[in-house]
């Protein structure tokens, strides 16, 4: 015969371990779940904060730079091309170094406001053809060098006249404009 107090010592025991097994052994899980999701939320929070950091520097050394130069980046790296104005400017600087009759062509596409549309590159393609001496070129050179914006001469093809003492110069310039990066990267929380 099983004894009362015996009986009732094994249901206590059948019990603790159903209570361990039905309730505390979840109850652990979901804890442990818990601090992963804590531990992944303080991660994703010192990210968050290095971002914002350097986002704070950026915006500091930003306003540190001076307005003057601030207008001087604008004119060296405009936010658009006026394609005329360039042109104009080309000319102008092969007018200063002593060539005659200089015609500059566009080489692009024109929008309806005369701005220049630029390629996927952000430039705008120029092109002349002169003739002139050696002296006026090094002068072309020098007067390119101390332009206000990026005129950048990317295909140079000079050739001799027979019967003269003149040069056959076919230039090619870009000149580069900002377009601001589109932000592509999704932050997810």
């Amino acid at each position: 015969m099983i004894h009362k107090g015996l009986f009732s010592q094994i249901a206590m025991i059948v019990l603790s371990f159903v209570i361990v097994f039905m309730y505390v052994k979840p109850e652990f899980a979901k804890i442990g779940e818990i601090q992963d999701s804590i531990t992944v939320y303080q991660t994703e929070l010192e990210k968050v904060e290095g971002v914002n950091n350097e986002l704070k520097r950026l915006v500091s050394l930003k306003d540190s730079v001076d307005q003057v130069e601030q207008r001087k980046l604008l004119v060296y790296m405009p936010d658009s091309v006026d394609g005329l104005n360039v042109m104009r400017d080309i000319a102008i600087i092969y007018d200063l170094a002593g060539f005659d009759q200089v015609v500059v062509a566009y080489d692009g596409f024109e929008s309806e406001n005369n701005m220049v549309k630029t390629s996927a590159d952000n430039n705008s393609i120029y092109s002349v053809e002169v003739k002139g001496t050696y002296e006026q070129i090094k002068k072309l050179f020098d007067l390119l060098e101390t332009n206000h914006y990026p005129l950048e001469v990317t295909n140079l093809d000079i050739s001799t006249l027979e019967e003269s003492d003149l040069l056959d110069i076919k230039t090619e310039f870009v000149t580069y404009s900002y377009v601001e990066p589109e932000l592509t990267n999704k932050v997810e929380f």
